[in-house]
This record gives C-alpha cells, structure tokens and sequence, in this order.
C-alpha cells in the first residue's frame, strides 16, 4: 500500500513539475520579445540614441499575434526616423495583415514611398491617410499642378494657418515659376524654421532661380551646417 502511494506520489510530483516547466516556458516566450524592448529602452536611457537593432529582434521573436502587434507598432516611428524606410514599410504591412490599420501608420508609409521614388504607392498611402498635407506633398513630388493647387486651396482654409505651410505654398509658386512670390513664403517659414533642411532646400532652389549667387551659397552653407550637426548628434 505504502508503494503504491509513494508511486501516486511520484506521478503527481513529475506532472506537477512538467506543469510548471511548461508554464516557465510558456511565460519566457510570451516575454521574451518585451525583454529587447527593455534593453533598448534602458539604453536609450544611457547613450540618449534609439538603437533599432532592439525593435527589430522584439519583432523577430514575437511569436504570438499580440506580441507582433505590439513590437510592430513599437517599431514603425523609429524605423521611419532612421530612414530604414524598407524594413518599416514591411512591418506596416505585416500590421495590416494583423487588422491594424491607423491613418498615422498611412501617412508615414507614403513619405516612405516618397523617399523611395514610388510615387503611385505614395499616392496610395496619402489617399488612405485622408491627410491634405500629406497628399500635397505627394503631388508636388510628382510635379502635377493642379491637385497640388486644389490641396494648398485645403490647406488654407480657415483663420489658423501654420507658418510652415507656406514650404507646401512656396513649392506650389516653384511650380508656377513664380519665384518672386515664393522667396517670400520660404523666408517666412524660415523665420519660425530657421532648422528646416526642407525650407533651405527650397530657398536654395528659389535662390538659384532668381540668380541670387551669395544666398545660395549661404543656403548650402546652412544645409551643410545642419546636416554636420545631425551626424553629431547620431554618433
């Protein structure tokens, strides 16, 4: 009687134990990915930089849609800041196929496809963002006139106007060859965004228009400068 209770004994123990081995398990994969995510966030804490690498083995490892709902979308903004513009349009798309769609992630994926030189997906994307400024900046790329004059009709409506629309506005004048008016609009952005790379571009390409030989050397100048404390600050 006594071996047959320690027998009971002993099957009971081994069940328990794979019972909990397999809960361990269980509990180790269900965190794992969120344990990347961690240590990116603890080094961003020291260094002060956003290391993708992190995001991206969060992504790799989750298994469980949950997991990849939540890495993917922890992932997308970085990614598009860091130009990797490829791997975040990839993880888009793998969110759409999990059932998220968020006009944000749309908006983002058509400046992707813009910095790529895809135009049609672009356009694609701008649509789907329901985003005037976004489709502004899509038909400007793509040099079509019309609707790019019918959104910054959009974007101007009303009594609050951001500074920075007059960038959209000055381009639209670029189009029209009307640069006199959009030296105008781009120093007016530049007042409030004396940091934009996009409005010293534009001023640079209005510069040379007009023949203004010392304001375009200033404006490259402005853009060097920018760009050298940009890799300053990523190293």
């Amino acid at each position: 009687l006594i071996g047959v209770n320690m027998k009971k004994i002993k099957k009971t123990a081994v069940i328990i134990s794979t019972i909990m081995i397999l809960m361990g398990i269980l509990a180790f994969l269900l965190l794992f990915p969120f344990i990347y995510i961690y240590v990116g966030v603890l080094e961003e804490g020291n260094t002060g930089m956003r290391n993708t690498k992190w995001e991206k083995l969060s992504v790799k490892y989750s298994i469980f849609n949950f997991q990849k709902k939540h890495t993917l979308s922890y992932a997308v903004p970085s990614l598009y800041l860091s130009g990797e513009y490829e791997t975040m349009l990839d993880y888009i798309h793998k969110l759409e196929k999990l059932g998220i769609n968020e006009k944000n992630y749309d908006a983002l994926a058509s400046n992707a496809y813009l910095q790529l030189g895809d135009f049609g997906n672009a356009l694609k994307y701008a649509q789907l963002s329901e985003q005037t400024v976004q489709l502004l900046k899509v038909y400007i790329k793509m040099n079509d006139l019309d609707n790019s004059k019918k959104m910054l009709a959009e974007l101007f409506k009303g009594n609050h106007v951001r500074a920075f629309s007059y960038l959209y506005k000055a381009e639209v004048e670029i189009m029209e060859k009307n640069y006199s008016s959009a030296y105008k609009d781009i120093n007016y952005v530049l007042k409030s965004h004396p940091k934009s790379v996009d409005a010293w571009k534009v001023k640079a390409e209005i510069a040379k228009s007009l023949g203004y030989k010392k304001e375009y050397s200033e404006c490259i100048e402005q853009l060097a400068n920018l760009e050298k404390n940009k890799n300053g600050k990523s190293n």
